[in-house]
C-alpha cells in the first residue's frame, strides 16, 4: 500500500504531539495533585489551628461540655470534604467528635478513637488526611483537636475540573499543531510533490524538455534534489536523443547493408543472392500456384569491348538503359536481377504451353535491336540468352540456374544475339565440360598435349614462319578440339598453365629444329587475355627468353584483337615490355571485334592477321571484301606486316597476293603438322610456290 511522505511526516508529527501532550498532561496532573495536596494540607492545617485556638477559650472558661463542643464542630458542615473531627483530652480520651453527614457510618464512628490515637501531627489513612493540632500552648496544653479530610475526593473533584479546562486546550493545541504541521509540511513538500508530478508527466508524455520548467523557491535539500532530478532527466533526454540518433543510424546502416547484400548498386535490381532466394520461393509455389518456373539468363554480347571503347561511365549508362528496356517488358509476377557484370537473370511463371519465356526472349531481341544513344555514341546492344525450366516443386534452384547457363553458353557458341532452350542433351555437354576442366591438370602433367605447326608463307619466297598450335589427345575423352578446351581452361583458370606448357615445349622444339636445319623461321605463340593480366607472366617470359639458344627476334606472340582492345591500357603496357625483350607481336583475328580501323594507329603490333571470316567471304560478300581491302591498305600505310588466315583456295591466294598481303596461312599450303614433319612440309611448299610462279 502506497503511503506518501507527507502522510508519514504528518502522522509522525501528530504522534509526537500526542505523546508530548500526554506527557505534559500527565506531569501537569501529577504536579496539580502535589500542589493541591500541599495547598489543602496547608489550608486545613490553618483551619485546624484556628479551631484549636477557639477551643482554648472553651476549655479556659470551663464551657467545654459536649454540647458546646459539638456546636462548635457543627460549623464544619460548610466544609464538604471534612470527613470527621475529634477533640481529645490530654489523656487521649475522646471528648467530642463530628462526622460529616456525607461520610457518616457506624464503622467510621467506631474507628475514630483508634484513628486519633494512631495519628501524628499530619498523617494519611484510607485516602484521608488526618491533621492534629494541640489545644493550648505548652505548658498549658489541654488536649488535641483532630481533623480528617477526604483528600482523595477533593483531589478528584479538583482534577476533574482541571482536566475539563485542560482538554479543550489540549484539543485546540492538537488541532493547531495539526494545521500548522500540515501547512509547514505542505509548504516544505510542495516542491517535492511538484517534482513528482513533473516526473510522472515526463514518464507519460516522454517530454524530457518539460523538466526545464521545474522551479523551486526553497534553498534546501529539496532544491538540490529538484535540480539533480532535472539534470538527470535532461541527461536522460540527451542520452535518448543520442540513442535515437544512433538507432536511426543503425537502422539506416542496416537498410544499406540489406540493400548492399541483396541489390545491385548501379541498377537497383536484385543481385545474384537475392535472385537465388526469390527463385527458391517461386519453385516452392509450383503445383500450388504455377505450372512451372522459367529462368532466362541474358548476357550482353561483347559488352567488355564496348565498355572499354566508350568508357566505364558510359558503359554504366548503357547498362541502365538496357535495364529499363528489360523491365518495361516484364509483368508484375516476373522478376529481373543483375547477377553479374553484364549478365541478367529473369524468373517468370509458366503455363502448360511453356511459351511465355520464348515470347519474352523474342521481345527482348526486338527491344534491344533499337539503337541506344549514350552521349555521342549510338550503340546497338545484342544479347545471348539461355532458357531453363523448373518442375516439380522440389527442383533444385542451383540446377535450374546451371541449366540456363548451359543453354546460354550454347547460344554464344551458336553465333550470339539469340536464345536457346535447355534440353537434356545439353546435360551431357555440361558433363563433358566438367570432365575436360577436371582433366586439364593431369593432361599437362602426363604429356597428353602436343604441338603442331602451321606454316606462314610469303608469296614468291617461301615459308617465313610457323604458328604453334596446341592439340589434346586424352586417353579417356579422346581428341579434344582447342575451340573446346581453351574456353574451358580460361573459365577454370587453367589457361596460363597451358600457355606456359606451349612456350616451354615450343622453345625446346624450336632450339632442336633450328640447330638441325639451320633455319631462321619465326615461331608464333598464342596468348590469352588472361595471360596479359597475370602479374608475374612477364617475369616468366623474361626468364624463358633468357636461354642463350633462343633468338628473341624469331619469337612472336599473337594476341586476339578483342583481348587487346578490351584491356587496351594493360595490353599496351604488356606489349611494350614484350617488344623491349626483342619479340614481335601479331594482332590475331583482326576485324571480328568492335574496334575501328582507327585503333591501328594506336596499337603496338607488328603484324595484322586478317581473320579467316573475311577470307572465306572474299567472293561471297562485297562488303566483307571492301573491309578486307581497307584493313590491308591501312596496315600497309602504317608499315605493318599483313598475314591472312584460313586461305584454302588458289583464288583466295591470288587475290590476297595481288592485294599486297605479306603472309599466307591456311590449308592451301599446309594444314598444321608435327615438328618432325615440318622440314618435309617446307620443301613441299617451296615446290608449290615454284609451280605457282611458272603458271603465272
Amino acid at each position: 500500500m502506497f503511503i506518501s511522505i507527507r502522510t508519514k511526516l504528518l502522522l509522525m508529527t501528530l504522534s509526537t504531539v500526542v505523546i508530548l501532550s500526554s506527557a505534559i498532561l500527565y506531569i501537569s496532573i501529577n504536579e496539580h495533585k502535589r500542589l493541591y495536596i500541599e495547598t489543602s494540607e496547608r489550608d486545613f492545617s490553618a483551619l485546624s489551628q484556628n479551631i484549636s485556638e477557639d477551643l482554648v477559650e472553651y476549655f479556659a472558661a470551663n464551657k467545654a461540655d459536649e454540647f458546646t463542643l459539638g456546636t462548635r464542630l457543627l460549623q464544619l458542615d460548610k466544609y464538604p470534604f471534612v470527613k470527621f473531627a475529634a477533640i481529645a483530652n490530654n489523656n487521649g480520651e475522646l471528648v467530642q467528635s463530628y462526622i460529616n453527614p456525607n461520610y457518616y457510618s457506624d464503622e467510621l464512628k467506631q474507628t475514630i478513637p483508634f484513628l486519633i490515637n494512631s495519628a501524628e501531627q499530619s498523617a494519611k489513612a484510607d485516602n484521608s488526611l488526618i491533621l492534629s493540632s494541640q489545644i493550648g500552648d505548652e505548658p498549658y496544653n489541654v488536649g488535641h483537636f483532630y481533623l480528617a479530610i477526604d483528600i482523595e475526593k477533593q483531589l478528584g473533584q479538583s482534577q476533574g475540573a482541571f482536566i475539563e479546562k485542560l482538554i479543550p486546550l489540549a484539543i485546540a493545541s492538537l488541532i493547531f499543531a495539526f494545521l500548522f504541521s500540515n501547512y509547514l509540511q505542505t509548504t516544505a513538500i510542495s516542491p517535492l510533490l511538484n517534482l513528482i508530478k513533473m516526473v510522472e508527466k515526463v514518464e507519460k508524455d516522454q517530454d524530457y524538455q518539460s523538466v526545464q520548467s521545474i522551479k523551486t523557491q526553497s534553498n534546501d535539500e529539496i532544491k538540490q534534489l529538484t535540480e539533480s532530478v532535472r539534470d538527470m532527466l535532461l541527461t536522460i533526454d540527451k542520452q535518448q536523443q543520442a540513442n535515437k540518433s544512433y538507432t536511426q543510424t543503425l537502422v539506416k546502416q542496416q537498410a544499406e547493408l540489406i540493400q548492399l547484400a541483396n541489390y545491385d548498386q548501379l541498377t537497383g535490381l536484385p543481385n545474384r543472392k537475392m535472385f537465388m532466394d526469390i527463385l527458391s520461393r517461386y519453385i516452392k509455389q509450383i503445383e500450388h500456384q504455377y505450372h512451372s518456373i522459367a529462368v532466362i539468363l541474358l548476357d550482353l554480347d561483347d559488352f567488355k569491348t564496348v565498355n572499354e571503347a566508350i568508357g566505364h561511365k558510359n558503359g554504366d549508362k548503357l547498362l541502365l538503359e538496357i535495364t529499363n528496356r528489360l523491365k518495361a517488358l516484364l509483368t508484375e509476377d516476373q522478376v529481373i536481377a543483375r547477377i553479374g557484370g553484364d549478365e541478367f537473370g529473369i524468373i517468370l511463371p509458366e503455363d502448360k504451353t511453356q511459351k511465355q519465356a520464348v515470347h519474352l526472349c523474342d521481345q527482348i531481341v526486338l527491344k534491344l535491336n533499337k539503337n541506344v544513344y549514350v552521349d555521342s555514341w549510338s550503340l546497338q546492344a545484342t544479347v545471348s540468352m539461355g532458357i531453363a525450366y523448373a518442375k516439380p516443386a522440389n527442383f533444385d534452384s542451383g540446377l535450374v540456374l546451371s541449366n540456363a547457363d548451359v543453354a546460354l553458353y550454347k547460344a554464344k557458341q551458336s553465333g550470339r544475339n539469340r536464345y536457346i532452350e535447355f534440353v537434356d542433351a545439353m546435360t551431357a555437354q555440361q558433363e563433358r565440360r566438367l570432365q575436360i576442366a577436371a582433366a586439364i591438370k593431369d593432361g599437362l602433367a602426363n604429356d597428353e598435349f602436343y604441338l603442331l605447326y602451321q606454316p606462314k608463307v610469303k608469296p614468291n619466297e617461301g615459308v617465313v614462319g610457323v604458328e604453334a598450335l596446341i592439340r589434346w589427345n586424352s586417353p579417356s575423352l579422346g581428341m579434344i578440339s582447342p575451340n573446346e578446351f581453351i574456353n574451358i581452361a580460361e573459365q577454370t583458370g587453367r589457361i596460363n598453365d597451358i600457355t606456359r606448357w606451349v612456350i616451354e615445349k615450343g622453345f625446346q622444339q624450336l632450339i632442336t629444329f633450328q640447330a638441325q636445319f639451320n633455319t631462321q623461321l619465326k615461331v608464333s605463340f598464342n596468348l590469352s587475355s588472361l595471360d596479359i593480366f597475370r602479374p608475374n607472366f612477364v617475369a616468366y617470359l623474361v626468364k624463358a627468353l633468357s636461354n642463350p639458344n633462343i633468338n628473341t627476334q624469331l619469337i612472336q606472340f599473337e594476341i586476339t584483337e578483342s583481348a587487346y582492345i578490351e584491356n587496351f591500357d594493360t595490353a599496351q603496357t604488356f606489349i611494350g615490355k614484350i617488344k623491349r625483350l626483342g619479340c614481335s607481336v601479331a594482332l590475331d583475328d583482326f576485324g571480328t571485334g568492335y574496334s575501328s580501323l582507327s585503333y591501328l594507329t594506336q596499337v603496338q603490333a607488328d603484324t595484322i592477321k586478317v581473320d579467316q571470316y573475311f577470307v572465306r567471304n572474299l567472293f561471297n560478300s562485297e562488303k566483307d571484301r571492301k573491309v578486307t581491302d581497307a584493313i590491308i591498305s591501312l596496315a600497309k600505310k602504317l608499315g605493318m606486316t599483313i598475314c591472312a588466315e584460313g586461305v584454302e583456295t588458289q583464288a583466295q591466294y591470288e587475290y590476297l597476293h595481288q592485294s599486297g598481303v605479306d603472309q599466307i596461312q591456311g590449308y592451301y599450303f599446309s594444314k598444321p603438322v608435327a615438328m618432325e614433319q615440318l622440314a618435309g612440309t617446307l620443301k613441299r611448299i617451296d615446290k608449290q610456290l615454284t609451280t605457282i610462279a611458272k603458271k603465272a
